[in-house]
């Protein structure tokens, strides 16, 4: 006679997968997991902010109403001390508001440097493209497609030197411009701080330095004067001054001004396209 367990004994079952497909597990990146375990550090997180703080030029300080930046001398290698901003015209100094900016003046800019400047967003992504393509092509680094916003963030918080690093830093620092300030504000920070001539730095300066007036008076023609000096305002206005402009000088000016004198115009601002044609008329006659 067989003994048979006072209880039953109790069959597991196989447990069903739920998925129909079985499920392959992956050897998760070795490199995700450090980067993991780093940002997970709270002492490496607050040194990788201070770092990107660091790298990033640091556009917000634009809202005190105060620069302090060092642009270059005569010679284009030493630096010097340069305050501007709009609290400055408050104690004299040479500022000059977006009220009393001539649109001539922004118009020459844009037609001069920056003809999509209304349509990016502080970069244009096109340009950078093939200005890399070009640079590729010539071995080194000469073309830097830069927009008005990456030309002012070079101007007031880097330097000159021609280095890819630089230019990363330039195009943050645009971006951050345009998503901080309008496409107004960004011409009135470029126009008071851009270079004229030597020591010459800001519409104010430019105008008092060339034309002996302030800068709210500049007509149509002193504005695509002024405008034209920017891509090698040292040479130029130093020719200017002499009398003796060069041919890529004057071919620019008369683009410049050509552009000024076909751009659409608002009715309150009729008189500054009269200045060009009476001013076309009197070199016919």
């Amino acid at each position: 006679m067989q003994n048979f367990p006072e209880k039953p004994i109790r069959i597991k079952k196989a447990r069903v997968p739920h998925h129909k497909n079985p499920v392959i597990s992956k050897t998760p990146n070795i490199y995700l997991r450090i980067l993991k375990k780093l940002f997970w550090n709270k002492k490496f997180l607050y040194l990788f902010l201070f770092l990107f703080l660091l790298f990033i030029p640091w556009v917000p300080v634009l809202y005190f109403g105060v620069l302090v930046y060092f642009p270059y001398d005569e010679t284009g290698k030493n630096r010097y001390t340069r305050i501007t901003g709009p609290l400055i015209q408050y104690v004299g100094g040479e500022w000059v508001s977006t009220e009393r900016i001539p649109v001539a003046c922004k118009k020459a800019v844009v037609i001069a440097e920056d003809s999509e400047f209304y349509n990016h967003s502080g970069i244009s992504v096109e340009s950078i493209r093939s200005s890399l393509e070009y640079n590729r092509k010539q071995g080194r680094i000469i073309s830097g497609a830069s927009t008005i916003s990456q030309q002012f963030i070079k101007n007031a918080f880097l330097n000159r030197k021609k280095t890819y690093i630089r230019k990363v830093r330039e195009a943050m620092g645009a971006i951050l411009f345009n998503l901080l300030f309008s496409k107004d504000q960004q011409l009135t920070w470029y126009l008071n701080v851009v270079e004229f001539g030597p020591r010459i730095y800001g519409l104010q300066a430019g105008a008092n330095s060339y034309f002996k007036k302030d800068a709210s008076r500049l007509n149509v023609r002193e504005c695509a004067t002024l405008i034209a000096f920017l891509p090698r305002p040292v040479h130029f206005g130093n020719s200017y001054r002499n009398g003796h402009t060069p041919v890529a000088y004057q071919r620019r000016f008369q683009r410049i001004y050509a552009g000024l004198a076909t751009m659409p115009v608002k009715k309150e601002k009729e008189k500054e396209k009269e200045e060009i044609v009476e001013e076309q008329d009197e070199e016919v006659d």
